[in-house]
Parts: structure tokens; C-alpha cells; sequence
């Protein structure tokens, strides 16, 4: 039996096994699964969000994309109660899992009673084969609520138990009834003001509630925001949020650190700033400065030059030149020369040696000018350089002179002194007398004639054009004479013959007559080239021996004469003829080529000197140079007729041949020279002092170009010396700025104080009209203002939270200086930068209210606490009646309303309805509001100031009719 009974045992088993086998290889595992056939979220309020995971497995062997969809009644469409997010659906490797986080949120405003409503919807997942997996059943409950966002309020640190900076909290009636009221309230060291969630509040709409920290001691507190509303199908009442915040006995300042970003950030931009203002300076401002410097001592010493160029070369000029370029070049140094000493040699003129500088010094000098400048270079350059014109002034002829003096005495009046007038009454007075003009034209047309008898004299013009016109005529006469004695061949047989050959040589020998006349008529023959001279002298040698030959000659019809004696004297002319070839063969040798060019520079000459005596004929005013211009032209009377003759020649045309004006270039040639003492007396007239007059103006005109250019230099010095100071200012400023920054934080401030600045300096710069060359001065106010604004930003903000301590400035200023990012904050510190003059403003009355606090103060044992801001007041509303439903505006009057006030409109019943409220001054706002309801009532119309007082008023709302 037990046998029996094991044999069947066994063959059931095996039976079992094989229908297992069977339903194994009969089932087919899905292609994906999801780890949850079901997920129920539980009860939830409207507005609220619920999440949980689920894993999507690929269960096939190759990698898949997998799809999700949600489908159903509360599915995920617009607006939907369930969502999904996902980030690893793309290629799931075999057998891998991907996270699927599902929300649920519900948004929509059901019928719920009070019980909740249900919401569900199914979730598919699928692959990109279409192979689809398990589905996923997702519920949850939704309850009609209020939504309160966010759902914790963090608050950043307080000092003291002042109001601090608010928060908002969002209020959303997610219910499917009006609100007509609603109860907050606060624990801890917190308070709200409801004041702007405007009643009644219909389903889906929203309102803000403002929640302020004021802790009352330090350290971590908290509290809660408690938010009821009277509505009896309403799920989970009331609706709490957290609220938590920390006092502090003192703002939490940030540690000082390299590492720390804000720190680096302070270093940076100060470095950048004071870097970009040393270049900005040396690029835009210093170099042309310098380079104006430069291009002012190179006009001088160009006027220099050009203003001497017609005087003459005395040691007394060369010496007073020599340190006009000295100091020239002593200015210029700085800018130009790399080192001394200046190879005056190369250029010149004479200068004291100057000591040689090492070129170590000129390199870091000119690193340090970059960095620096104080601009002693320039004002040294600029000394100097008006110094040489100071000395420059001796040199200047009459007319710039009068000139520069007409300048200077405009200059001295704009300059509007006492001095400056008096100085420019005397330039006046000076001008007003024409005496020294008479004295310097009288000196200046002896200088001109004694440059003109330097250079080439009329009668020594006129000696060397009758020399030059001699040669050809003289080549022509000797020519003629040898041709004559060409011609005679052989000896006479006849008398008759004989004779006939002499009565011919006279016609030949007559131009030799006539030239011997030539040469023996100048008194005193020029020096003429050794060649030249001599052969002149031989000619004239030969003419007296030709001269004394033709004088032989007999008279043809003399008996005494015999034909041997004929022959002898012909063979005599005859080797005179010869000789006469022999010297015309010199001659033309000899003769100067450039004849018609000696006689263009006597005609020039003439023309000159004529134009010269004219001029001297018109200085006839008395005077010792005039006496003496006189004396000079009586002495000049012949040779100034003959000038003037051949001048009339040359204009008529006359004078265009050497020829037709022989005879006056001879009588020109061989009037005397001047007189030794009118010529000595001309010179000691020159190169003594200068006429009185003329020094007169010359020392009036160093007198006030002295006072101009003491009046520039000291403009330029003050300029420099501010705009040093200003470089010290710069460097402290950004120096405190730092140090505030790094130990006081918020450097948010400074930054935005110096954008404010900049801003404020801009607008002024693209306004400017004209702008004047004050040598970079006005770049002062550019590099300070982003400074300036800085800094008053940064200690304005302190300003404004004592103003509003004192009570001077209204509740909207209550900043907190713990909380810097604040948009008020940050707009406040941009003001400060912008406006200059309202930090001055707001210390000033901080001033006044301290000083006057300080003065009016009793004594501390009578001393009272100061009293409060008064309380608002209404006085009459208009107008006193409304319509329900119907929108107005009420015109309410009373008495310190403040900039920030609330206003509500309350039913008799204690509904609120909305209102608005626009601020006018402290005795007018107006209210605008539409009455609800249905009857008859009378409303209280309430107006909130910033520090929570009020004031009521009565408002009869009517029937609309």
C-alpha cells in the first residue's frame, strides 16, 4: 500500500510539473513593464502639487525609445490634474529602468461639497515598435481650498525691531464661491497688511497680502501666516505658511578674502578705473598739452628768426639770439630731445653747454610723467618760452611792435583788473603818439640804404655795366684796325700809293680814338678779374701808341714827303695792326658773357635806390635821424637825378639797349662816393641805442605782455594744481571705496552710485554747447563724478534710514540696510549718484532737524519723548452718496494723508468691497470704488496710512435706479 501510494504521489507531481511546463510556454512577458499597476496620490487641495516615482522597465533584448502617455478624464491635457517628467526615455538599454516622476496638481474648480472629488487618469507606456505596456491607474481626491503661494516665507536678516523689508504672499480663491471676507492673521515677530487683497474675491482670482519681519530681539524666529475665510464647503481650514526670519544685533558683514568674488570683483574695477584714467590722461589730455607746448616754442623761435632776418649781424644780435634759442631749447628739452647737450653747433648758433644727463633718468622720468604728470614740465616750457618772447621783444622791428602793443592792450582789458585797465590806459597813451614811429621809419630807411650800399653801390653798378659794355666795343675797334692791316700787302711802289694806304688807317684807328676816350674816363675803374684787368691795361697801352702813330701821318700834298718815309710809317701801323689782331684774339678771350645781366642789376639797383629816395624825401619831420636822412639825401642830390633818369629810360623802353644810356651810366660811374663822416655818422646812428621812443614802446610792450603772461602762467598753475589735487582725490576716493566695500559691504551702492554719475555727467556732456581748451581741466569733473556718485550713493542710503528714524522723510523710505538688492534700494542709490545736490539736500535737513532738535531740547530731567507722526484725519467725502454697482470717484479732504496710503470701502454688514486709492497731497486723495449689494446700506470709507493709522468716514450707498 505504501508503495502503491508513492507511485501515484510521483506521477501527480510529474503530472504538475508538465502543466506548469505547458502554461510557461504558453505566456508571453510583456515588452515593457511598469513597477506599479496603481498610484493614488490621497486628498490634496486645489493648487497643491503631489509627486511620486515609478520605473519603466525595457524588457526586450534590444535598446528602445519609450513613450508616455496619460489619457482619461483628468488627464494631462490643458488644464489637467496629472503631469509627468522624464529625462532617460531615449535609447533604454535592454533590461534597463527609467524614472518616470509623476505629479499630481489640480487646478480646476469642481463641485466639491466639502467632501472632496475624485480625479483620475491612466498612464500608458509604450516603446517606438508600438509594443505597448501594463497600464497605471493614477488617483487622487482634490478639495476646494484657498492657495496660498509660496508655501514658506524666508525673510533675510533684520536689525533692530524697525520694519523691515515686506514680503508678498499670494492669495488664490480655488474654490467655486465668491469670497466676500477673509481673517489673517500672524504669530511670532511678523504682521500683515491685507489692506491691497481687494473683496470680494471670485473663484480662480487672485490678491497679495504684504508680510514685514520686525524682530524684537536677535536670533532665529518664527512664526506663521493664518489665512480663514467664512465659506462652509470649504476642505482643510484655515490655510497656514511658514514664516521665518533672523534678528540681528548688526547687519552680517562679509569677510574679508581675496578668494571672495565680491572682493576681487571691488579690486578689479577700482584697478581698471585708475588704470584707464592714467591712460586717458597721459593720451588724451597730457600729450596734447605737451604737443601745443611744443608747437608754441617752435613759432617762436621761427618769429625769431624771420623778425632779425633784415637786421644787421651785430655781436649784440648774435648774443641775444644765442639765449632766445637757448631757452627755447631748455623748454623744449622735455618734449623733443632725448638728451642733452643740443648740438647747437649743427645748427648755428652759440649756447652754454648744458650738463649731459644719464639715460636711466630720462627713461623713468618720462614712466613717471605717464603715471603722474603733475605738469611741471609744461609749466616750466611755457615760463621759459614766454621769457624768450619777452626777450625777443628788443628785436622787433616798429611795426610789430605797434602791433603786438594794439593786441596786448585788448588782452589787458578782457582781463578786466585793476592793473590790467591802468596798463592798457598807458598802451594807449603810448600808441596815441606817432613820435617813435617817425624815429624807427627814419632808422629804418638808413638801415635800408646801408644794406643797399653793402651789397652793390649805383656808382659801382655803374662803373661795372660801362666795363662790360667797353668790351665789345673795344673787340670791335681792334678788329676793324686789323683788318686794315690785313689788307696792306707788300711795300709801295709809288708815292701815290703810299698815301693812299695811310689817308686809309685813320678811318680804321678813329673807334680806337673813341675808346681811348672810354678808358681814360673813369675816374676810378672797378675791380675787375686779374686777366681782364690787365689786358685792359695793355690795350690802353696800345690805343697811346696807335694815338701817337696816327699822329705821324703827313699830309698828302706835303712835297717834303718821300716815298721811303711813307713805307716806314705804313710798315709801323701795319705791325701795330698786327698786334691790334693779336690783342682782339685776347679780348674776345676775355670779354664777360653775362653783359645783359650787369646791366639788369644796375637797372635794379637804380630802381631800388629811386624807390629808396622817394621814401627818404617823405621823412621830413624833425628828428636826429631825420637830420641826418637829410644830410644824406643833399649828399646824394647828383646821384639821385642820375638814378632817376635812368629809371625814366628804363620804363620808357629807352634804356632796353646799354647803348642808348652810355652817357649816364658814365656820369653815374664817376660821381664821388659819400663822405667818410656821413658814413661814419649813419653807422654810430645804427649800432648805438635805440630811439627813445621806440624803447619806450618796446619796454611798455614787455610791461604788459609780463602781466598777460603772469596772468596765463598763474591760470595754467592753478589748473595744474587742481587737477593734481584731483589725482589725489581719485586715489583716496577709490581707496575709502574699497575699504567701505571690503568692511562694510554693499558694495551694490558704490556701483551703482558711480552709473548714476557717469549717467549724470554724460547727459551734461552731450548738452554742452561750447566747451573751452582749459588745457584737460574739465576732464577733473569726468574722472570724479562716477566717484562722487559713488560715494553718495553709499552714504546716502545711510542717510535716508536715519531720516526716516528722525521722522524727517516719509514711511516709503524705509529702507533696510541689510537688504541692499531692494528695488527701492537700488533705485534710491542711482539717484544719488545721478542728482549732485541731493545729498547735499538731504543733509541739510537732517542738519536742520538736529540743530533745531539740539536747541529746543529741554533738559534731560524735563525731557518728553518726541511725538508721533500725527494721525490722519477726514473731513468731508464728495460726493456723500453712491449707487450700487455704479463706479465713483470720491473727492475726500482732510489732513495728513501720507504717499503710500490704502483705502478700503466697508459694508454696514462688514464686507469690504475694492477700492483704489490716488494720492493728491496731505489734504486731498481720491477714492475710486464700485458699491455692491442689494439694498440700501451705508459704507465706511477707511484711509490707511503707511504707519498703520487711520481715518473713517461715512459713504450712503443707494438703489441704482
Amino acid at each position: 500500500m505504501k508503495s502503491c501510494f508513492t507511485s501515484k504521489l510521483t506521477l501527480a507531481c510529474l503530472a504538475m510539473m508538465a502543466c506548469g511546463l505547458l502554461c510557461a510556454a504558453e505566456t508571453v512577458s510583456p515588452a515593457s513593464s511598469i513597477s506599479s499597476k496603481a498610484v493614488s496620490f490621497g486628498d490634496h487641495d486645489i493648487g497643491t502639487t503631489a509627486t511620486q516615482s515609478l520605473l519603466a522597465t525595457n524588457n526586450s533584448d534590444v535598446p528602445v525609445n519609450l513613450v508616455v502617455i496619460i489619457s482619461g478624464p483628468n488627464a494631462g491635457d490643458v488644464p489637467g490634474d496629472f503631469s509627468w517628467t522624464s529625462s532617460c526615455l531615449s535609447k533604454v538599454a535592454p533590461k534597463a529602468s527609467c524614472q518616470i516622476d509623476v505629479a499630481f496638481n489640480p487646478m480646476e474648480i469642481g463641485k466639491d461639497k466639502g467632501d472632496g472629488e475624485e480625479r483620475k487618469a491612466n498612464l500608458t507606456v509604450s516603446n517606438d515598435r508600438g509594443e505597448i505596456a501594463e497600464q497605471t491607474l493614477l488617483s487622487g481626491k482634490a478639495f476646494q481650498n484657498l492657495g496660498i503661494s509660496p508655501e514658506v516665507l524666508e525673510f533675510e536678516g533684520q536689525v533692530g525691531s524697525a520694519s523691515g523689508v515686506g514680503r508678498n504672499v499670494r492669495l488664490t480663491n480655488y474654490t467655486s464661491s465668491v469670497i466676500n471676507s477673509i481673517t489673517v492673521s500672524t504669530t511670532g515677530d511678523f504682521t500683515e497688511n491685507h489692506a491691497g487683497c481687494s473683496m470680494p474675491l471670485t473663484p480662480g482670482g487672485s490678491c497679495g497680502i504684504l508680510v514685514t519681519f520686525s524682530p524684537k530681539q536677535a536670533g532665529r524666529s518664527s512664526g506663521s501666516l493664518t489665512i480663514a475665510a467664512n465659506l462652509s464647503n470649504l476642505g482643510k481650514l484655515p490655510r497656514s505658511i511658514a514664516l521665518n526670519g533672523k534678528g540681528l544685533n548688526h547687519c552680517e558683514l562679509p569677510r574679508f578674502s581675496f578668494h571672495n568674488w565680491g572682493s576681487q570683483l571691488v579690486l578689479i574695477i577700482s584697478g581698471l578705473y585708475f588704470l584707464g584714467l592714467v591712460l586717458v590722461r597721459w593720451h588724451m589730455i597730457a600729450k596734447p598739452a605737451r604737443a601745443q607746448l611744443v608747437a608754441e616754442i617752435e613759432a617762436v623761435r621761427s618769429r625769431a628768426v624771420a623778425e632779425t632776418s633784415g637786421c644787421p649781424d651785430t655781436p649784440e644780435l648774435i648774443e641775444r639770439l644765442a639765449r632766445i634759442h637757448f631757452l627755447l631749447d631748455v623748454a623744449e628739452y622735455p618734449f623733443k630731445y632725448k638728451e642733452f647737450p643740443i648740438n647747437t653747433e649743427a645748427q648755428g648758433r652759440k649756447a652754454p653747454p648744458m650738463p649731459v644727463v644719464p639715460p636711466w633718468y630720462s627713461v623713468t622720468t618720462r614712466f613717471f610723467n605717464a603715471l603722474f604728470w603733475t605738469r611741471g614740465q609744461e609749466l616750466a616750457g611755457w615760463g621759459l618760452a614766454h621769457e624768450a618772447e619777452l626777450q625777443l621783444v628788443a628785436l622787433l622791428p616798429l611795426e610789430v611792435v605797434r602791433a603786438r602793443l594794439e593786441t596786448a592792450e585788448q588782452e589787458l582789458r578782457q582781463m578786466n583788473t585793476p592793473l590790467a585797465s591802468s596798463l592798457a590806459d598807458k598802451v594807449r597813451d603810448t600808441l596815441n603818439s606817432g613820435e617813435a614811429f617817425i624815429v624807427e621809419r627814419a632808422t629804418q630807411l638808413l638801415q635800408q640804404f646801408q644794406q643797399l650800399a653793402k651789397q652793390m653801390s649805383a656808382q659801382d653798378a655803374a662803373r661795372q655795366a660801362w666795363v662790360a659794355g667797353l668790351g665789345p666795343r673795344l673787340l670791335n675797334a681792334l678788329q676793324q684796325f686789323s683788318d686794315w692791316a690785313e689788307k696792306i700787302v707788300g711795300v709801295a711802289t709809288t708815292l701815290g700809293e703810299c698815301n693812299s694806304r695811310l689817308q686809309s688807317c685813320p678811318k680804321a684807328a678813329v673807334t680806337s680814338q673813341a675808346i681811348d676816350s672810354d678808358l681814360r674816363g673813369l675816374s676810378d675803374p672797378p675791380q675787375l678779374p686779374n686777366e681782364y684787368g690787365a689786358l685792359l691795361i695793355e690795350i690802353r697801352d696800345f690805343v697811346a701808341r696807335l694815338r701817337d702813330a696816327i699822329k705821324q701821318i703827313p699830309d698828302p700834298n706835303d712835297p717834303a714827303v718821300t716815298l721811303d718815309g711813307c713805307n716806314k710809317l705804313t710798315s709801323c701801323l701795319v705791325a701795330l695792326g698786327n698786334e691790334a689782331g693779336i690783342l682782339a684774339k685776347k679780348l674776345k678771350d676775355s670779354i664777360p658773357t653775362n653783359q645783359a645781366e650787369v646791366y639788369q642789376r644796375l637797372l635794379v639797383v637804380c630802381k631800388a635806390q629811386g624807390l629808396l629816395f622817394s621814401l627818404m624825401t617823405q621823412s621830413t619831420t624833425p628828428s636826429p635821424a631825420n637830420a641826418l636822412l637829410r644830410d644824406l639825401l643833399a649828399s646824394l642830390q647828383a646821384q639821385n637825378e642820375l638814378v632817376q633818369k635812368i629809371n625814366q629810360a628804363a620804363a620808357s623802353g629807352i634804356a632796353a639797349d646799354f647803348a642808348n644810356c652810355r652817357d649816364l651810366v658814365l656820369q653815374l660811374a664817376n660821381i664821388p662816393p659819400l663822405p667818410s663822416d656821413l658814413t661814419t655818422r649813419i653807422e654810430n646812428l645804427l649800432r648805438g641805442e635805440a630811439p627813445a621812443p621806440l624803447a619806450r614802446w618796446r619796454a611798455v610792450l614787455v610791461e604788459a605782455l609780463g602781466l598777460i603772461y603772469e596772468s596765463t602762467d598763474n591760470d595754467f598753475s592753478q589748473l595744474a594744481s587742481w587737477h593734481n589735487k584731483m589725482m589725489w582725490l581719485v586715489g583716496i576716493a577709490l581707496l575709502f571705496m574699497f575699504a567701505l566695500a571690503v568692511t562694510l559691504g554693499n558694495a551694490i551702492f558704490l556701483l551703482l552710485g558711480a552709473v548714476g554719475g557717469l549717467l549724470s555727467r554724460l547727459t551734461r556732456t552731450t548738452e554742452a554747447a561750447d566747451v573751452p581748451n582749459d588745457y584737460g581741466a574739465t576732464w577733473g569733473s569726468l574722472f570724479l563724478s562716477p566717484l562722487t556718485g559713488a560715494l553718495s550713493a553709499w552714504g546716502g542710503i545711510l542717510l535716508i534710514i536715519l531720516g526716516v528714524k528722525l521722522n524727517i522723510l516719509g514711511a516709503a523710505l524705509n529702507l533696510d540696510w541689510c537688504n541692499p538688492y531692494e528695488p527701492v534700494s537700488l533705485a534710491i542709490a542711482l539717484l544719488f549718484g545721478f542728482l549732485e545736490r541731493l545729498f547735499d539736500n538731504v543733509t541739510g535737513q537732517l542738519q536742520d532737524k538736529l540743530l533745531k532738535s539740539g536747541s529746543s531740547s529741554p533738559s534731560p530731567a524735563t525731557a518728553s519723548p518726541a511725538s508721533p507722526t500725527p494721525a490722519p484725519k477726514i473731513i468731508s467725502i464728495s460726493p456723500a452718496s453712491a449707487s450700487i454697482g455704479n463706479e465713483v470717484q470720491l473727492t475726500v479732504r482732510g489732513a495728513n494723508f501720507q504717499r503710500g496710503a490704502v483705502a478700503s470701502v466697508t459694508k454696514d454688514t462688514g464686507d469690504p468691497s475694492p477700492a483704489k486709492l490716488d494720492f493728491t497731497d496731505a489734504t486731498l486723495v481720491l477714492v475710486t470704488c464700485t458699491p455692491s449689494g442689494a439694498k440700501p446700506f451705508t459704507a465706511t470709507v477707511t484711509i490707511a496710512n503707511p504707519d498703520k493709522q487711520v481715518a473713517t468716514g461715512k459713504l450712503a450707498v443707494t438703489a441704482n435706479t
